[in-house]
This record gives C-alpha cells, sequence and structure tokens, in this order.
C-alpha cells in the first residue's frame, strides 16, 4: 500500500451522476489516465492486491440495510458499477439529494465505521456510522446522484473504473448520503450501509468468471422448545436470503433463549453466518451453537446455516477450494460438498468434536456446479451443549496462476515448469490427458496476458 506521505492532498468536486468525478491526480500517482475518465486516476491509488472482485458490507449495523444496493456490474474493470442509494425508513422527504463517497478501504480490526449523532436515518436519537475515510488523502472521489424519489426506489450512481491492470486489487470503501437542506423530514442528514469492493482484472479467456450465479439459500435458522408435559412454548428465529447478483454479500446472527418460570435460561440456540460472493470467489463463514441447561426436564435446541450456490463455467479454468470444519462438541457437523455435471469433485465433513482441513486445487471444467456448505449443531437431552464452525473459500485463478496466489508472475513460471516436468495434470493446460509442447505453448500465452 501506498504511504499515506508520498501523495499530495486531493481536491473533490461534486459531479453530475452520468460522469466520472472531475478530480485531478495527484503528481505520485500512476498510471496517467487522459481523456474523458481522468478524474478516475484516483482509483490507481492502491495497486497490489489478489484480483478478486467482490463486495461486502462493513458497517456495524446502525445505518439501515438496503440503504447501499449493488444494482448491476460486478466490480470489474472497464466495466460499469450501478449502485443504488435509498432511505428504506423513509425519515426524509422525496426529492432529497443523493452522494455516492468511495474512498480507499482502511486495514482495520474491526470493520466499523466512526460512530456520530446526526448521520443517522433513525432519527438524531441514534447514532448513525461513517465508514469512508474524509482524509484527502484516501477520498477516491464524491459523486452526486439524481434526487431521492422515496423508500424502495434508490437513486442510482454508476462509476466506471477504467481498464488499466494497474488498478487491479484496488479496494475501495462506498458509501451513500441522503441530505433533505429543507429539513421537511424528520432527518437532514442521513449515511447509507458501507460496501467494500475490490477490483478485479477486465475480462479474459484465461480468467473465466462464474456465469448463470444463482443463490439457493444463505440462512440462519434457529429453534429451542421444552418439555411438552410442562406446556413450554418452542421459539425460533429464521432467515432465508435469495440473490441471484453477481456482486453479493449476506450477513445474519442471532440467539433465541427458553426460560423457565423463574426466568433461568433451559434452553438456547445462537448462530451467525456470513457469505460473500464475487465474480471470482465464495467465501461462507458459519457458526451455530445449542445448549440445554436443565437436569430436571427435557429440552431441545437446534441451530442451522447453510449455503447453496448455483453457477456454470464456459471456460476450463484453475481452482481452489479449501474447508475448515470444527465440531467442536455434541451433536454438531460442518461439511461442505462441490458437485460438477453429475459428480461429486470434492467432500469434507467434521462432526462430534472433530476437525477437518481440507483443501483442493485443480482444473474445473466448462459445466454446471453446485456448492453446498453447512453448520449444524442440535441438543435433544437434559443437559449438553453442541458448537461447531465452518470456513470455506472457493477461488476461480488465472490459467496462469500455477501456485495460486492470487497474482501472475515469475514463481508461477517456475512451478509450472516443475509442474511440466513431472507431468502432472495441473499442467494440463488444453485438458486433452497429456501433457505436450502444446500445455507449454498454451500457458506461455496465459503467462503473457496475466503478467501484462
Amino acid at each position: 500500500m501506498r504511504e499515506r506521505g508520498s501523495a499530495t492532498p486531493i481536491p473533490v468536486h461534486m459531479v453530475p451522476a452520468t460522469t466520472a468525478p472531475v478530480v485531478p491526480a495527484p503528481a505520485s500517482a500512476a498510471p496517467s489516465l487522459a481523456g474523458p475518465l481522468a478524474g478516475a486516476t484516483l482509483f490507481a491509488l492502491l495497486a497490489s492486491a489478489p484480483a478478486l472482485a467482490e463486495s461486502e458490507r462493513v458497517t456495524c449495523g446502525l445505518n439501515p440495510p438496503q440503504s447501499l444496493v449493488v444494482i448491476a456490474g460486478t466490480g470489474v474493470l472497464g466495466e460499469a458499477l450501478v449502485v443504488g442509494i435509498d432511505n428504506p425508513l423513509g425519515t426524509q422527504i422525496p426529492g432529497a439529494c443523493t452522494f455516492l463517497i468511495a474512498s480507499l478501504a482502511k486495514d482495520s480490526p474491526t470493520p466499523c465505521g466512526t460512530t456520530a449523532f446526526g448521520l443517522s436515518m433513525h432519527g438524531y436519537h441514534v447514532p448513525g456510522e461513517l465508514v469512508v475515510s474524509l482524509d484527502p488523502l484516501d477520498l477516491v472521489g464524491i459523486w452526486s446522484g439524481a434526487p431521492w424519489a422515496g423508500p424502495g426506489t434508490p437513486s442510482t450512481v454508476q462509476l466506471l473504473p477504467p481498464d488499466d491492470p494497474a488498478l487491479v486489487g484496488l479496494r475501495i470503501d462506498l458509501q451513500g448520503l441522503v441530505i433533505d437542506p429543507s429539513g421537511a423530514g424528520a432527518v437532514v442528514v442521513g449515511a447509507t450501509e458501507a460496501l467494500r469492493v475490490t477490483l478485479e482484472a477486465a475480462s479474459s479467456p484465461f480468467a473465466p468468471r462464474f456465469e448463470d450465479l444463482e443463490i439457493g439459500a444463505r440462512e440462519l435458522e434457529l429453534d429451542v422448545s421444552g418439555s411438552p408435559t410442562l406446556g413450554a412454548p418452542a421459539l425460533s428465529e429464521s432467515w432465508s436470503h435469495e440473490d441471484p447478483s453477481p456482486l453479493t454479500a449476506f450477513a445474519a446472527a442471532s440467539a433465541v433463549q427458553l426460560v423457565d418460570a423463574n426466568g433461568a435460561p433451559v434452553a438456547e440456540a445462537s448462530g451467525r453466518h456470513t457469505s460473500i460472493v464475487g465474480a471470482r470467489r465464495i467465501v461462507a463463514s458459519m457458526e451455530a451453537t445449542a445448549v440445554a441447561s436443565s437436569a430436571l426436564f427435557d429440552h431441545s435446541a437446534r441451530a442451522r446455516s447453510e449455503l447453496w450456490v448455483e453457477f456454470r463455467l464456459v471456460e476450463r479454468v484453475r481452482a481452489t477450494l479449501a474447508i475448515e470444519a470444527c465440531a467442536k462438541s455434541g451433536l454438531s457437523q460442518g461439511y461442505a460438498m462441490l458437485l460438477g455435471d453429475g459428480s461429486q469433485l470434492f467432500n469434507a465433513t467434521a462432526t462430534d468434536g472433530a476437525t477437518k482441513d481440507a483443501a483442493w486445487k485443480g482444473w474445473l471444467e466448462p459445466c454446471a456446479y453446485l456448492l453446498i456448505a453447512g453448520n449444524h449443531s442440535l441438543v435433544q437431552m437434559q443437559d449438553g451443549t453442541s458448537d461447531g464452525s465452518l470456513e470455506l473459500e472457493l477461488r476461480l485463478l488465472h490459467a496462469a496462476d500455477a501456485n495460486a496466489d492470487g497474482t501472475v508472475d515469475a514463481a508461477d513460471r517456475a512451478t509450472f515448469a516443475l509442474e511440466f516436468a513431472l507431468g502432472t495434470p495441473c499442467a494440463d493446460m488444453d485438458g486433452d490427458g497429456a501433457v505436450d509442447a502444446a500445455d507449454q505453448a498454451l500457458f506461455d500465452l496465459a503467462w503473457a496476458d496475466g503478467a501484462g
């Protein structure tokens, strides 16, 4: 990352939503971009990270959900990314001004921003959260959107990062503001939630993306119940989220608790689900805990989190899949499975106190795929705990990324040379079952594409 002292302050000017921000590039920024998109040169302030396009929510829940959404696009260089700014609470009047702020993403131990009153869409009595940095050295740009039309009708802003290889891996935080200068509504300034977007390389035949992406279910379900003879009620909470967007994130966390007549807890369940689906990466993180704590009567508790993703590949592509499943105690289970063209390509399961670390690297052929992952915990007894977790990541790699580190460089040449000499399947670039001169020629073409 560029040192903070190496760039000059950047003046920022408001511009119409249909254009890039008119912001002169700092003298030390590179590369230089000419023409009408010159203002987007600021995207070049950070350019040294794995090439992944994705979006994740980085606020801590103070600002309302669905106040900043991805309308279209996948964060790929040279392709438009359209986001929508909304006040789903309706605490401002239609016609309010909308703005989108972009700044360089900060490395922070927590995703939370700066908490302050006067920024919340809930009202002045509730603090809001500012995630983007307004430091001139961090600021990428400010865009103005169309006047806000009312709840459920987001004002759109279009970003168009230039197709420049130096910008691959750039991480930016995006956050919207809805401002009602008339003061006619309950809120004057309302901040949206934030999105962190990582830009990825433009489309290439050597770097395929997920096609026809569909998320069948991303959900968290919790249930607890008491002994039927006592007439204790069953309590449950559940979320289910489906979203076909190729650039999307989902997070849910909660707990339910059953108490006896004295208010003492007798059964509880808690869970957390976070998943990020990008153009070339799928990440999931889950926890599920179930507890029954009465020595006198039977109680049950169940926590479940699941992820299903369907996608298609139209080109042969290198890929990695890694899972860490930990069934910490009781009747818990963590699992992940990848199915392709009717066959099981990967399966890892941890049950009843076991831990499973599994990884796979190889080629995925053009076909339809289904990725299934989940974490379950169950207690059906008088006293016990069931606890488990799951971490999963599936990445599509550039065809020349032989060592699977997310970049194409000289180290990949060395890795491929060894694989080629040994005749391993990883060196079979064309997928014909033989490792020969044609594979070496294809790797050379792919390496030239990826290394720029």
